[in-house]
C-alpha cells in the first residue's frame, strides 16, 4: 500500500467518524428534546422545594448532555491531532520530493 493509499483511507476514517458523531448528536438532541417535552408537560413547580431543589433537578438533567459534549469534544480533539501529523508528514515529503528533484536527487542515472 503506498503513502497515498494510506493517507486516503485515513482521511475516509476520519469522515466516518464525523458522520457517527454527527448522528450521536442529532440522536442526543431529539431525545432532550422529548425529554423537555416530557418535563414540561409533567413536573409542576409545586413538586419543588424550593428555588435550590429546583437548581439542583435542571443540573442534573444537563449534566448527561455536557458529558457527552465534552466527550465528543475529546474525540474531535484528537482527530485534529492526527489529521494535523499527517498533514505535516504529508508536507515533508512532497517538500523532500520537491528539493529532491530541484537539487538532481532522486534521479537515476544510467
Amino acid at each position: 500500500m503506498t503513502k497515498a493509499d494510506s493517507s486516503m483511507r485515513i482521511l475516509a476514517a476520519a469522515a466516518s467518524i464525523q458522520w457517527n458523531i454527527a448522528d450521536i448528536l442529532e440522536a442526543k438532541a431529539e431525545e432532550m428534546e422529548s425529554f423537555r417535552r416530557w418535563v414540561t408537560g409533567t413536573l409542576q413547580v409545586s413538586e419543588f422545594t424550593g428555588p435550590p431543589d429546583l437548581l439542583q433537578r435542571s443540573s442534573d438533567f444537563h449534566e448527561q448532555l455536557i458529558d457527552i459534549i465534552a466527550g465528543m469534544t475529546k474525540v474531535e480533539q484528537g482527530l485534529s491531532r492526527h489529521m494535523q501529523l499527517l498533514l505535516e508528514q504529508e508536507e515533508e515529503s512532497v517538500g523532500d520530493n520537491l528539493l529532491g528533484s530541484m537539487m538532481g536527487f532522486g534521479k537515476e542515472e544510467a
